[in-house]
């Protein structure tokens, strides 16, 4: 009797050992997938401004990485009359960030969509993408 309640408890909490594995790794997947949806959608949800662009440029983005690597990947800066200095760290549709910047026209007004964070933000704020304003 006591070997068979011996026996039992031990299948019991091999099997409790497997669903909290399969329960960790599920959570471990769901983490990854959260994560890739946070780092790569647009996050403007309907804030923008209207700008006239004066100028373009790429910088680096400067500082380093959690890990003390230097970061030097590119940043686009656009210099606008109403909205100061809007600066834009990924590019929208795939576009690597110096393509995108090359794309825009200087002297052209663009509606400008904002980061969430900078939602309520007049001047120098930070965003997603632009798309011409045909007048």
């Amino acid at each position: 009797m006591l070997r068979a309640i011996k026996t039992m408890l031990n299948k019991t909490m091999h099997d409790i050992r497997q669903e909290r594995e399969v329960i960790i790794f599920a959570l471990f997947i769901i983490a990854i997938f959260l994560y890739l949806n946070y780092s790569v959608h647009d996050d403007s949800r309907g804030a923008y401004a209207i700008c006239t662009v004066e100028k373009t440029y790429i910088k680096d983005r400067g500082g380093t990485t959690v890990s003390g690597m230097l970061d030097t990947s590119p940043v686009g800066v656009f210099e606008t009359k109403e909205c100061g200095e809007v600066i834009m760290y990924n590019a929208p549709d795939g576009k690597r960030v110096p393509e995108y910047v090359a794309s825009i026209q200087v002297g052209k007004k663009y509606k400008i969509h904002k980061l969430n964070d900078d939602a309520n933000v007049e001047k120098n704020f930070t965003s997603t993408r632009l798309e011409e304003v045909q007048e």
